[in-house]
């Protein structure tokens, strides 16, 4: 389960009950909708994730296409944070 602040901020607990934010690797807050660079042609957007479940997990982010080709038979991926420029940092 994600929470978000009034500013849409991707909010969730770590696997010590620490509450983390989904950032970019520039320290960056990451809100529910950004876009994310992900397939050519395709834009995705961020649609929440999990903050890492233990001390060697990065945890999860969850992207979602906003304009999926014709061939597309998948429209949400869970990938690793770093994949797409991203981490958890505690707050």
């Amino acid at each position: 389960m994600n929470y978000t602040t009034t500013k849409n901020e991707i909010l969730d607990a770590d696997h010590e009950y620490k509450l983390c934010r989904l950032e970019t690797e520039r320290g960056r807050a990451v809100k529910m909708g950004d876009p994310v660079s992900y397939r050519p042609n395709e834009t995705w957007v961020i649609d929440g994730g999990k903050a890492p479940h233990k001390p060697s997990s990065s945890g999860r982010v969850w992207i979602r296409v906003v304009n999926p080709s014709p061939d597309r038979n998948i429209s949400v991926r869970e990938l690793f944070p770093h994949a797409v420029g991203m981490k958890w940092q505690r707050v």
